[in-house]
């Protein structure tokens, strides 16, 4: 979603590192390529990585699926997620990052660019990595693809339909109503559909995230298959709608780095880029 009350929306995986003073640059190589456009969505780019060595055999597909509250096309969002996407190619994986439009139609570009993905690195496997509205979208993207290798979703909803309740006098109902209509909340709803997100789930949230409160995530994390949770105290350092204990972030940061490197583990290598 939106950065919130001054609180910058910084992506945890560049946050790990940028905590102790290197690495994950505010600036980030022009994109190696694009998918293709068609549809009416958005654009999508992909980063190689920056080693070539790991071009001819990447560790994996990360996707990075913004935030935004569901709202349409952010390029404020888009770039704000570049220090990411520079760590993790310098890490070795490739990236892609679409943006997508508003509400259902949103859904379906993600789909569709999951989908073009996959068949632009059949050998390589895909995770999706969401902040917030990102989160909520790569988790139902991955409740339609089975093949998706993992999903990393930071504060993001689970349960649109308990969202006025689990948080009253926050905006975040209101935006999903508007996104998905009042009949489609339980539809668009990742615990509503935890039984077919077999694979490895994390989530990351923090315990005073008044957007998203934790209540969310527990609810999804009690039906996963496969997930695990990672609750962040509270503290001075940003994440995406609050501020966190920094030592706890820097730590949920390494969990995640694992967790992406370990689900992606059986890639192999064998990806070729053209």
């Amino acid at each position: 979603m939106r950065a919130l009350n001054g609180v910058a929306v910084v992506p945890l995986v560049a946050l790990a590192v940028a905590l102790t003073g290197c690495g994950a640059k505010d600036d980030v190589a022009p994109p190696a390529d694009a998918l293709p456009s068609g549809g009416g969505r958005p654009p999508a780019t992909v980063g190689l990585p920056s080693d070539p060595n790991d071009r001819a055999s990447p560790k994996g597909v990360v996707m990075l699926v913004r935030g935004g509250g569901w709202a349409g096309p952010d390029p404020a969002t888009m770039r704000a997620q570049r220090p990411a996407a520079r760590f993790l190619q310098e890490s070795g994986f490739i990236t892609v990052s679409p943006d997508y439009r508003a509400g259902t139609q949103g859904f379906r570009d993600l789909l569709a660019r999951y989908d073009q993905t996959r068949k632009r690195f059949p050998n390589d496997r895909v995770c999706l990595f969401g902040q917030s509205a990102g989160g909520h979208l790569a988790l139902l993207v991955a409740s339609r693809r089975p093949d998706v290798a993992c999903v990393v979703s930071q504060a993001a909803p689970t349960d649109l339909t308990a969202l006025a309740r689990d948080a009253p006098g926050a905006p975040t109902a209101g935006w999903a109503r508007r996104a998905f209509g009042a009949d489609g909340l339980r539809r668009y709803s990742p615990s509503a559909v935890a039984s077919t997100l077999r694979m490895p789930v994390l989530q990351i949230a923090a315990e005073n995230d008044r957007y998203v409160p934790i209540a969310q995530v527990r609810r999804l994390e009690s039906a996963l298959p496969a997930g695990r949770l990672v609750v962040l105290g509270a503290g001075s350092a940003p994440f995406v709608h609050s501020t966190v204990d920094a030592d706890q972030l820097a730590k949920a940061g390494e969990t995640q780095n694992a967790f992406l490197e370990r689900s992606l583990a059986s890639s192999g290598g064998r990806g070729t880029t053209p």
